[in-house]
C-alpha cells in the first residue's frame, strides 16, 4: 500500500511506501537512485543494491515504511527507508520506526537531495522535526522512531559512545607519502610481516569483479567459514553478504583477499561509492594470526584507493584500536529518537527503559564476576 498526503508545510509532499511490491517497482527504484545521485555524500547502506539483499536475507517478514519528503517547488527531497520494529516484550510492544538494516548497517543518515552539505544538514534537521507529525497522521499505530547512528548533530540528538574512524586520503599526494606519515612502528610492522609472508611463498592481493563471480563465490565460502569460527554470526548475515556479492560485485560491492600462494589468508567485504571506500567486514585465517594478515591487507586496500583516486577511507562503526594505527580522525555518531505522549505509551516507555537498565546491570555484573 502507498499512502500519499501533504504535510503542514504546504510546499512539501510526503510519499510513504508500505509494501515491498511498490518499493521493488522499477519506477520507484529509478526515483530512489535519482535522489541518491542528487545527494552530495549519500549513505551507501541506503542504496537499493544494499537494502534489497538485506531484506531478501531476513528470516522473518519485514514491514517497510519508506518515506520520501519532497519539495514540490525546487525538488529538494529527503528519503528514509524505515522498517517497523516490534520485538514484543523486549521493547514493551512498541511499534517503532527503525532504519532498514538496523544492526547490520553502520550509517543511518537519510538520503538528501540538496545543493550543498550545509543545506543537507538543514534538510535532515527539518525531516526529523516533521516526522512526529507523519506518525500522528498515519492510519495505523506507530509509537515512535529510533535512529541510533547519524553522522549529523541535530537539535535534540545525543552523542553516541561509538564513532566512525576515517582516513582523509586527500591529505597526502600518494600512498607512499601517506605511508611515510604513519607511525614508524606501524609502517615497520607492515613491511616486516610482508617480508615474513614472502619468505613462505608468493604473496598476492586479489580483487574480485562480476567477470569472475564464480571464483568470488567460491572464495566467499572460505571467508564465511573463517568468520564463523571467530564470531558465530547468524545465518542471515552470511546470506545477506552472499546476496550482496551476487547483486553488485564490482559496482557498489568490493570483495578482495590476501593470498599466500593459492591460499587466501585474509578477506574483506566492503563498498566503494563515488570517492569513498568503506571497510565493512574483514576476517582472516587464524592459523596466520602471528603474521598480521589483516594489517597487511588494509595496507593494500589503502594503496588501491590511492591508485583509483578515491578521497576517503571509512572504517565504519567501531573504535577498535587497530583502526587508529591508520588515522587519528573519527566522525562521531548521534542518536535521535521520539516516542508519542500518552499514559499507556509512557508506561511502555518506562518499562522499556527499565528492561534496558537491568540488561546493563546484568552485563556489568557479568564482567565483574
Amino acid at each position: 500500500m502507498n499512502t500519499r498526503f501533504f504535510s503542514n508545510q504546504t510546499d512539501w509532499q510526503i510519499d510513504i511506501a508500505t509494501d515491498w511490491a511498490s518499493i521493488c517497482d522499477s519506477a520507484y527504484i529509478e526515483r530512489w537512485l535519482g535522489l541518491i545521485d542528487a545527494d552530495c555524500e549519500p549513505n551507501v547502506f541506503f542504496h537499493p543494491s544494499v537494502v534489497r539483499p538485506w531484506h531478501d536475507s531476513q528470516p522473518n517478514e519485514i514491514k517497510p515504511f519508506f518515506v520520501i519528503l519532497q519539495n514540490r517547488v525546487d525538488n529538494e527531497a529527503i528519503f528514509y527507508p524505515f522498517v517497523i520494529g516490534n520485538r514484543g516484550y523486549r521493547n514493551c510492544w512498541l511499534n517503532t520506526l527503525i532504519p532498514a538494516g538496523y544492526f547490520l548497517f553502520d550509517h543511518h543518515d537519510p538520503i538528501v537531495a540538496a545543493s550543498s552539505p550545509a543545506r543537507k544538514k538543514a534538510l535532515t534537521e527539518f525531516f526529523f522535526t516533521q516526522l512526529p507529525a507523519v506518525l500522528d497522521s498515519f492510519p495505523g499505530r506507530l509509537d515512535g522512531f529510533d535512529i541510533p547512528r547519524l553522522r549529523t548533530n541535530l537539535v535534540g540528538s545525543t552523542q553516541s559512545d561509538e564513532s566512525s574512524p576515517a582516513i582523509d586520503l586527500t591529505a597526502y599526494s600518494s600512498y607512499e607519502a601517506y605511508s611515510k606519515a604513519l607511525k614508524g612502528a606501524v609502517r615497520g610492522d607492515v613491511n616486516r610481516q610482508k617480508r615474513r609472508l614472502s619468505e613462505i611463498g608468493h604473496l598476492s592481493y586479489r580483487k574480485y569483479t562480476a567477470d569472475n563471480l564464480p571464483a568470488a563465490l567460491a572464495e566467499f565460502e572460505a571467508f564465511t567459514e573463517a568468520r564463523s569460527r571467530k564470531w558465530h554470526p547468524p545465518e542471515s548475515d552470511s546470506l545477506f553478504f552472499a546476496r550482496l556479492l551476487e547483486a553488485s560485485l564490482g559496482e557498489t560491492v568490493h570483495f578482495s583477499s590476501l593470498a599466500l600462494n593459492d591460499r587466501a589468508i585474509s578477506w574483506h567485504l566492503g563498498f566503494v561509492d563515488r570517492y569513498c571506500f568503506y571497510y565493512y567486514i574483514p576476517t582472516y585465517d587464524k592459523a596466520f594470526e602471528s603474521y598480521s594478515p589483516g594489517k597487511v591487507h588494509i595496507s593494500m586496500l589503502i594503496e588501491e584507493c590511492y591508485a583509483q583516486g578515491l578521497r576517503k577511507f571509512d572504517f565504519l562503526r567501531g573504535c577498535e584500536k587497530y583502526k587508529f594505527d591508520w588515522t587519528d580522525r573519527s566522525v562521531p555518531y548521534f542518536a535521535v529518537s521520539y516516542v508519542k505522549n500518552g499514559l499507556v505509551l509512557a508506561m511502555r516507555r518506562g518499562c522499556n527503559n527499565m528492561i534496558h537498565a537491568l540488561k546493563r546491570i546484568a552485563l556489568d555484573l557479568g564482567r565483574r564476576l
